[in-house]
């Protein structure tokens, strides 16, 4: 599935692949979208049903993170939360 969905998203105008899939993970860039842009997008999706793309930082630009799970390998549902900004999340204290 990650071969497939890179494939797709070289062949989508505005998206571009940002590195060839390793296991079940496809990192994508969005052209001309900020970094606040995909976790509006993340959770919309994520409402919606649609599917649960959460963004992450690569190479210091955010980008959006999709991992594709084998339905074998899951023992039990994961629960669907959205993902959160960097802003807040709590930084640990040491």
């Amino acid at each position: 599935m990650a071969q497939r969905t890179a494939r797709l998203v070289n062949r989508t105008e505005g998206m571009g692949l940002l590195r060839e899939p390793e296991l079940t993970v496809v990192l994508i860039r969005r052209t001309g979208r900020r970094p606040e842009d995909y976790y509006t997008w993340s959770k919309k999706l994520l409402t919606e049903g649609t599917a649960f793309i959460t963004p992450t930082v690569w190479k210091g630009e955010t980008v959006a993170r999709l991992a594709f799970l084998l339905k074998s390998s899951l023992r039990r549902a994961a629960p669907t939360t959205p993902p959160r900004r960097p802003s807040e999340v709590r930084q640990r204290r040491t």
